[in-house]
């Protein structure tokens, strides 16, 4: 019985391994919408899952995104693969868009990024200010 029970789970680690499973989706960690103020750090992540664990790729508007000083990507154990964005500009506002691939497919997760201005505060009176 031992050899039957070995022989299945050998079975099933070899077909996954063969036959392995396209990235999904696992859990919105963003929102579709996001929001943030002009000059503040932001993050957008995504949880990833699939047999053969998928490498996240981040795009922005459509175009590959760099890594810089600005954009970091991370990812967790859990498959989960987060954007930081330094010191947002308003350029900085579109779709973000992170695509997992493994050898059986892909999977896509998008949010739109909006940058909002801080309305400077005008104060007529200067000797209150002061």
């Amino acid at each position: 019985m031992d050899f039957l029970a070995t022989l299945i789970r050998f079975s099933l680690l070899l077909c996954f391994k063969q036959c392995g499973i396209q990235p999904k989706v696992e859990a919105s960690k963003s929102v579709k919408d996001q929001s943030c103020v002009i000059g503040q750090r932001t993050q957008i992540s995504w949880k990833f899952s699939g047999i053969e664990k998928p490498r996240v790729a981040w795009f922005f508007n459509g175009q590959p995104l760099p890594i810089n000083d600005r954009f970091e990507m991370t990812e967790t154990n859990d498959g989960t693969s987060t954007l930081s964005i330094r010191q947002a500009a308003l350029a900085d506002q579109g779709v973000y868009t992170a695509r997992a691939t493994n050898a059986f497919g892909e999977a896509e997760a998008k949010t739109t990024l909006n940058i909002a201005c801080i309305k400077p505060v005008i104060n007529a009176d200067l000797h209150a200010a002061l």
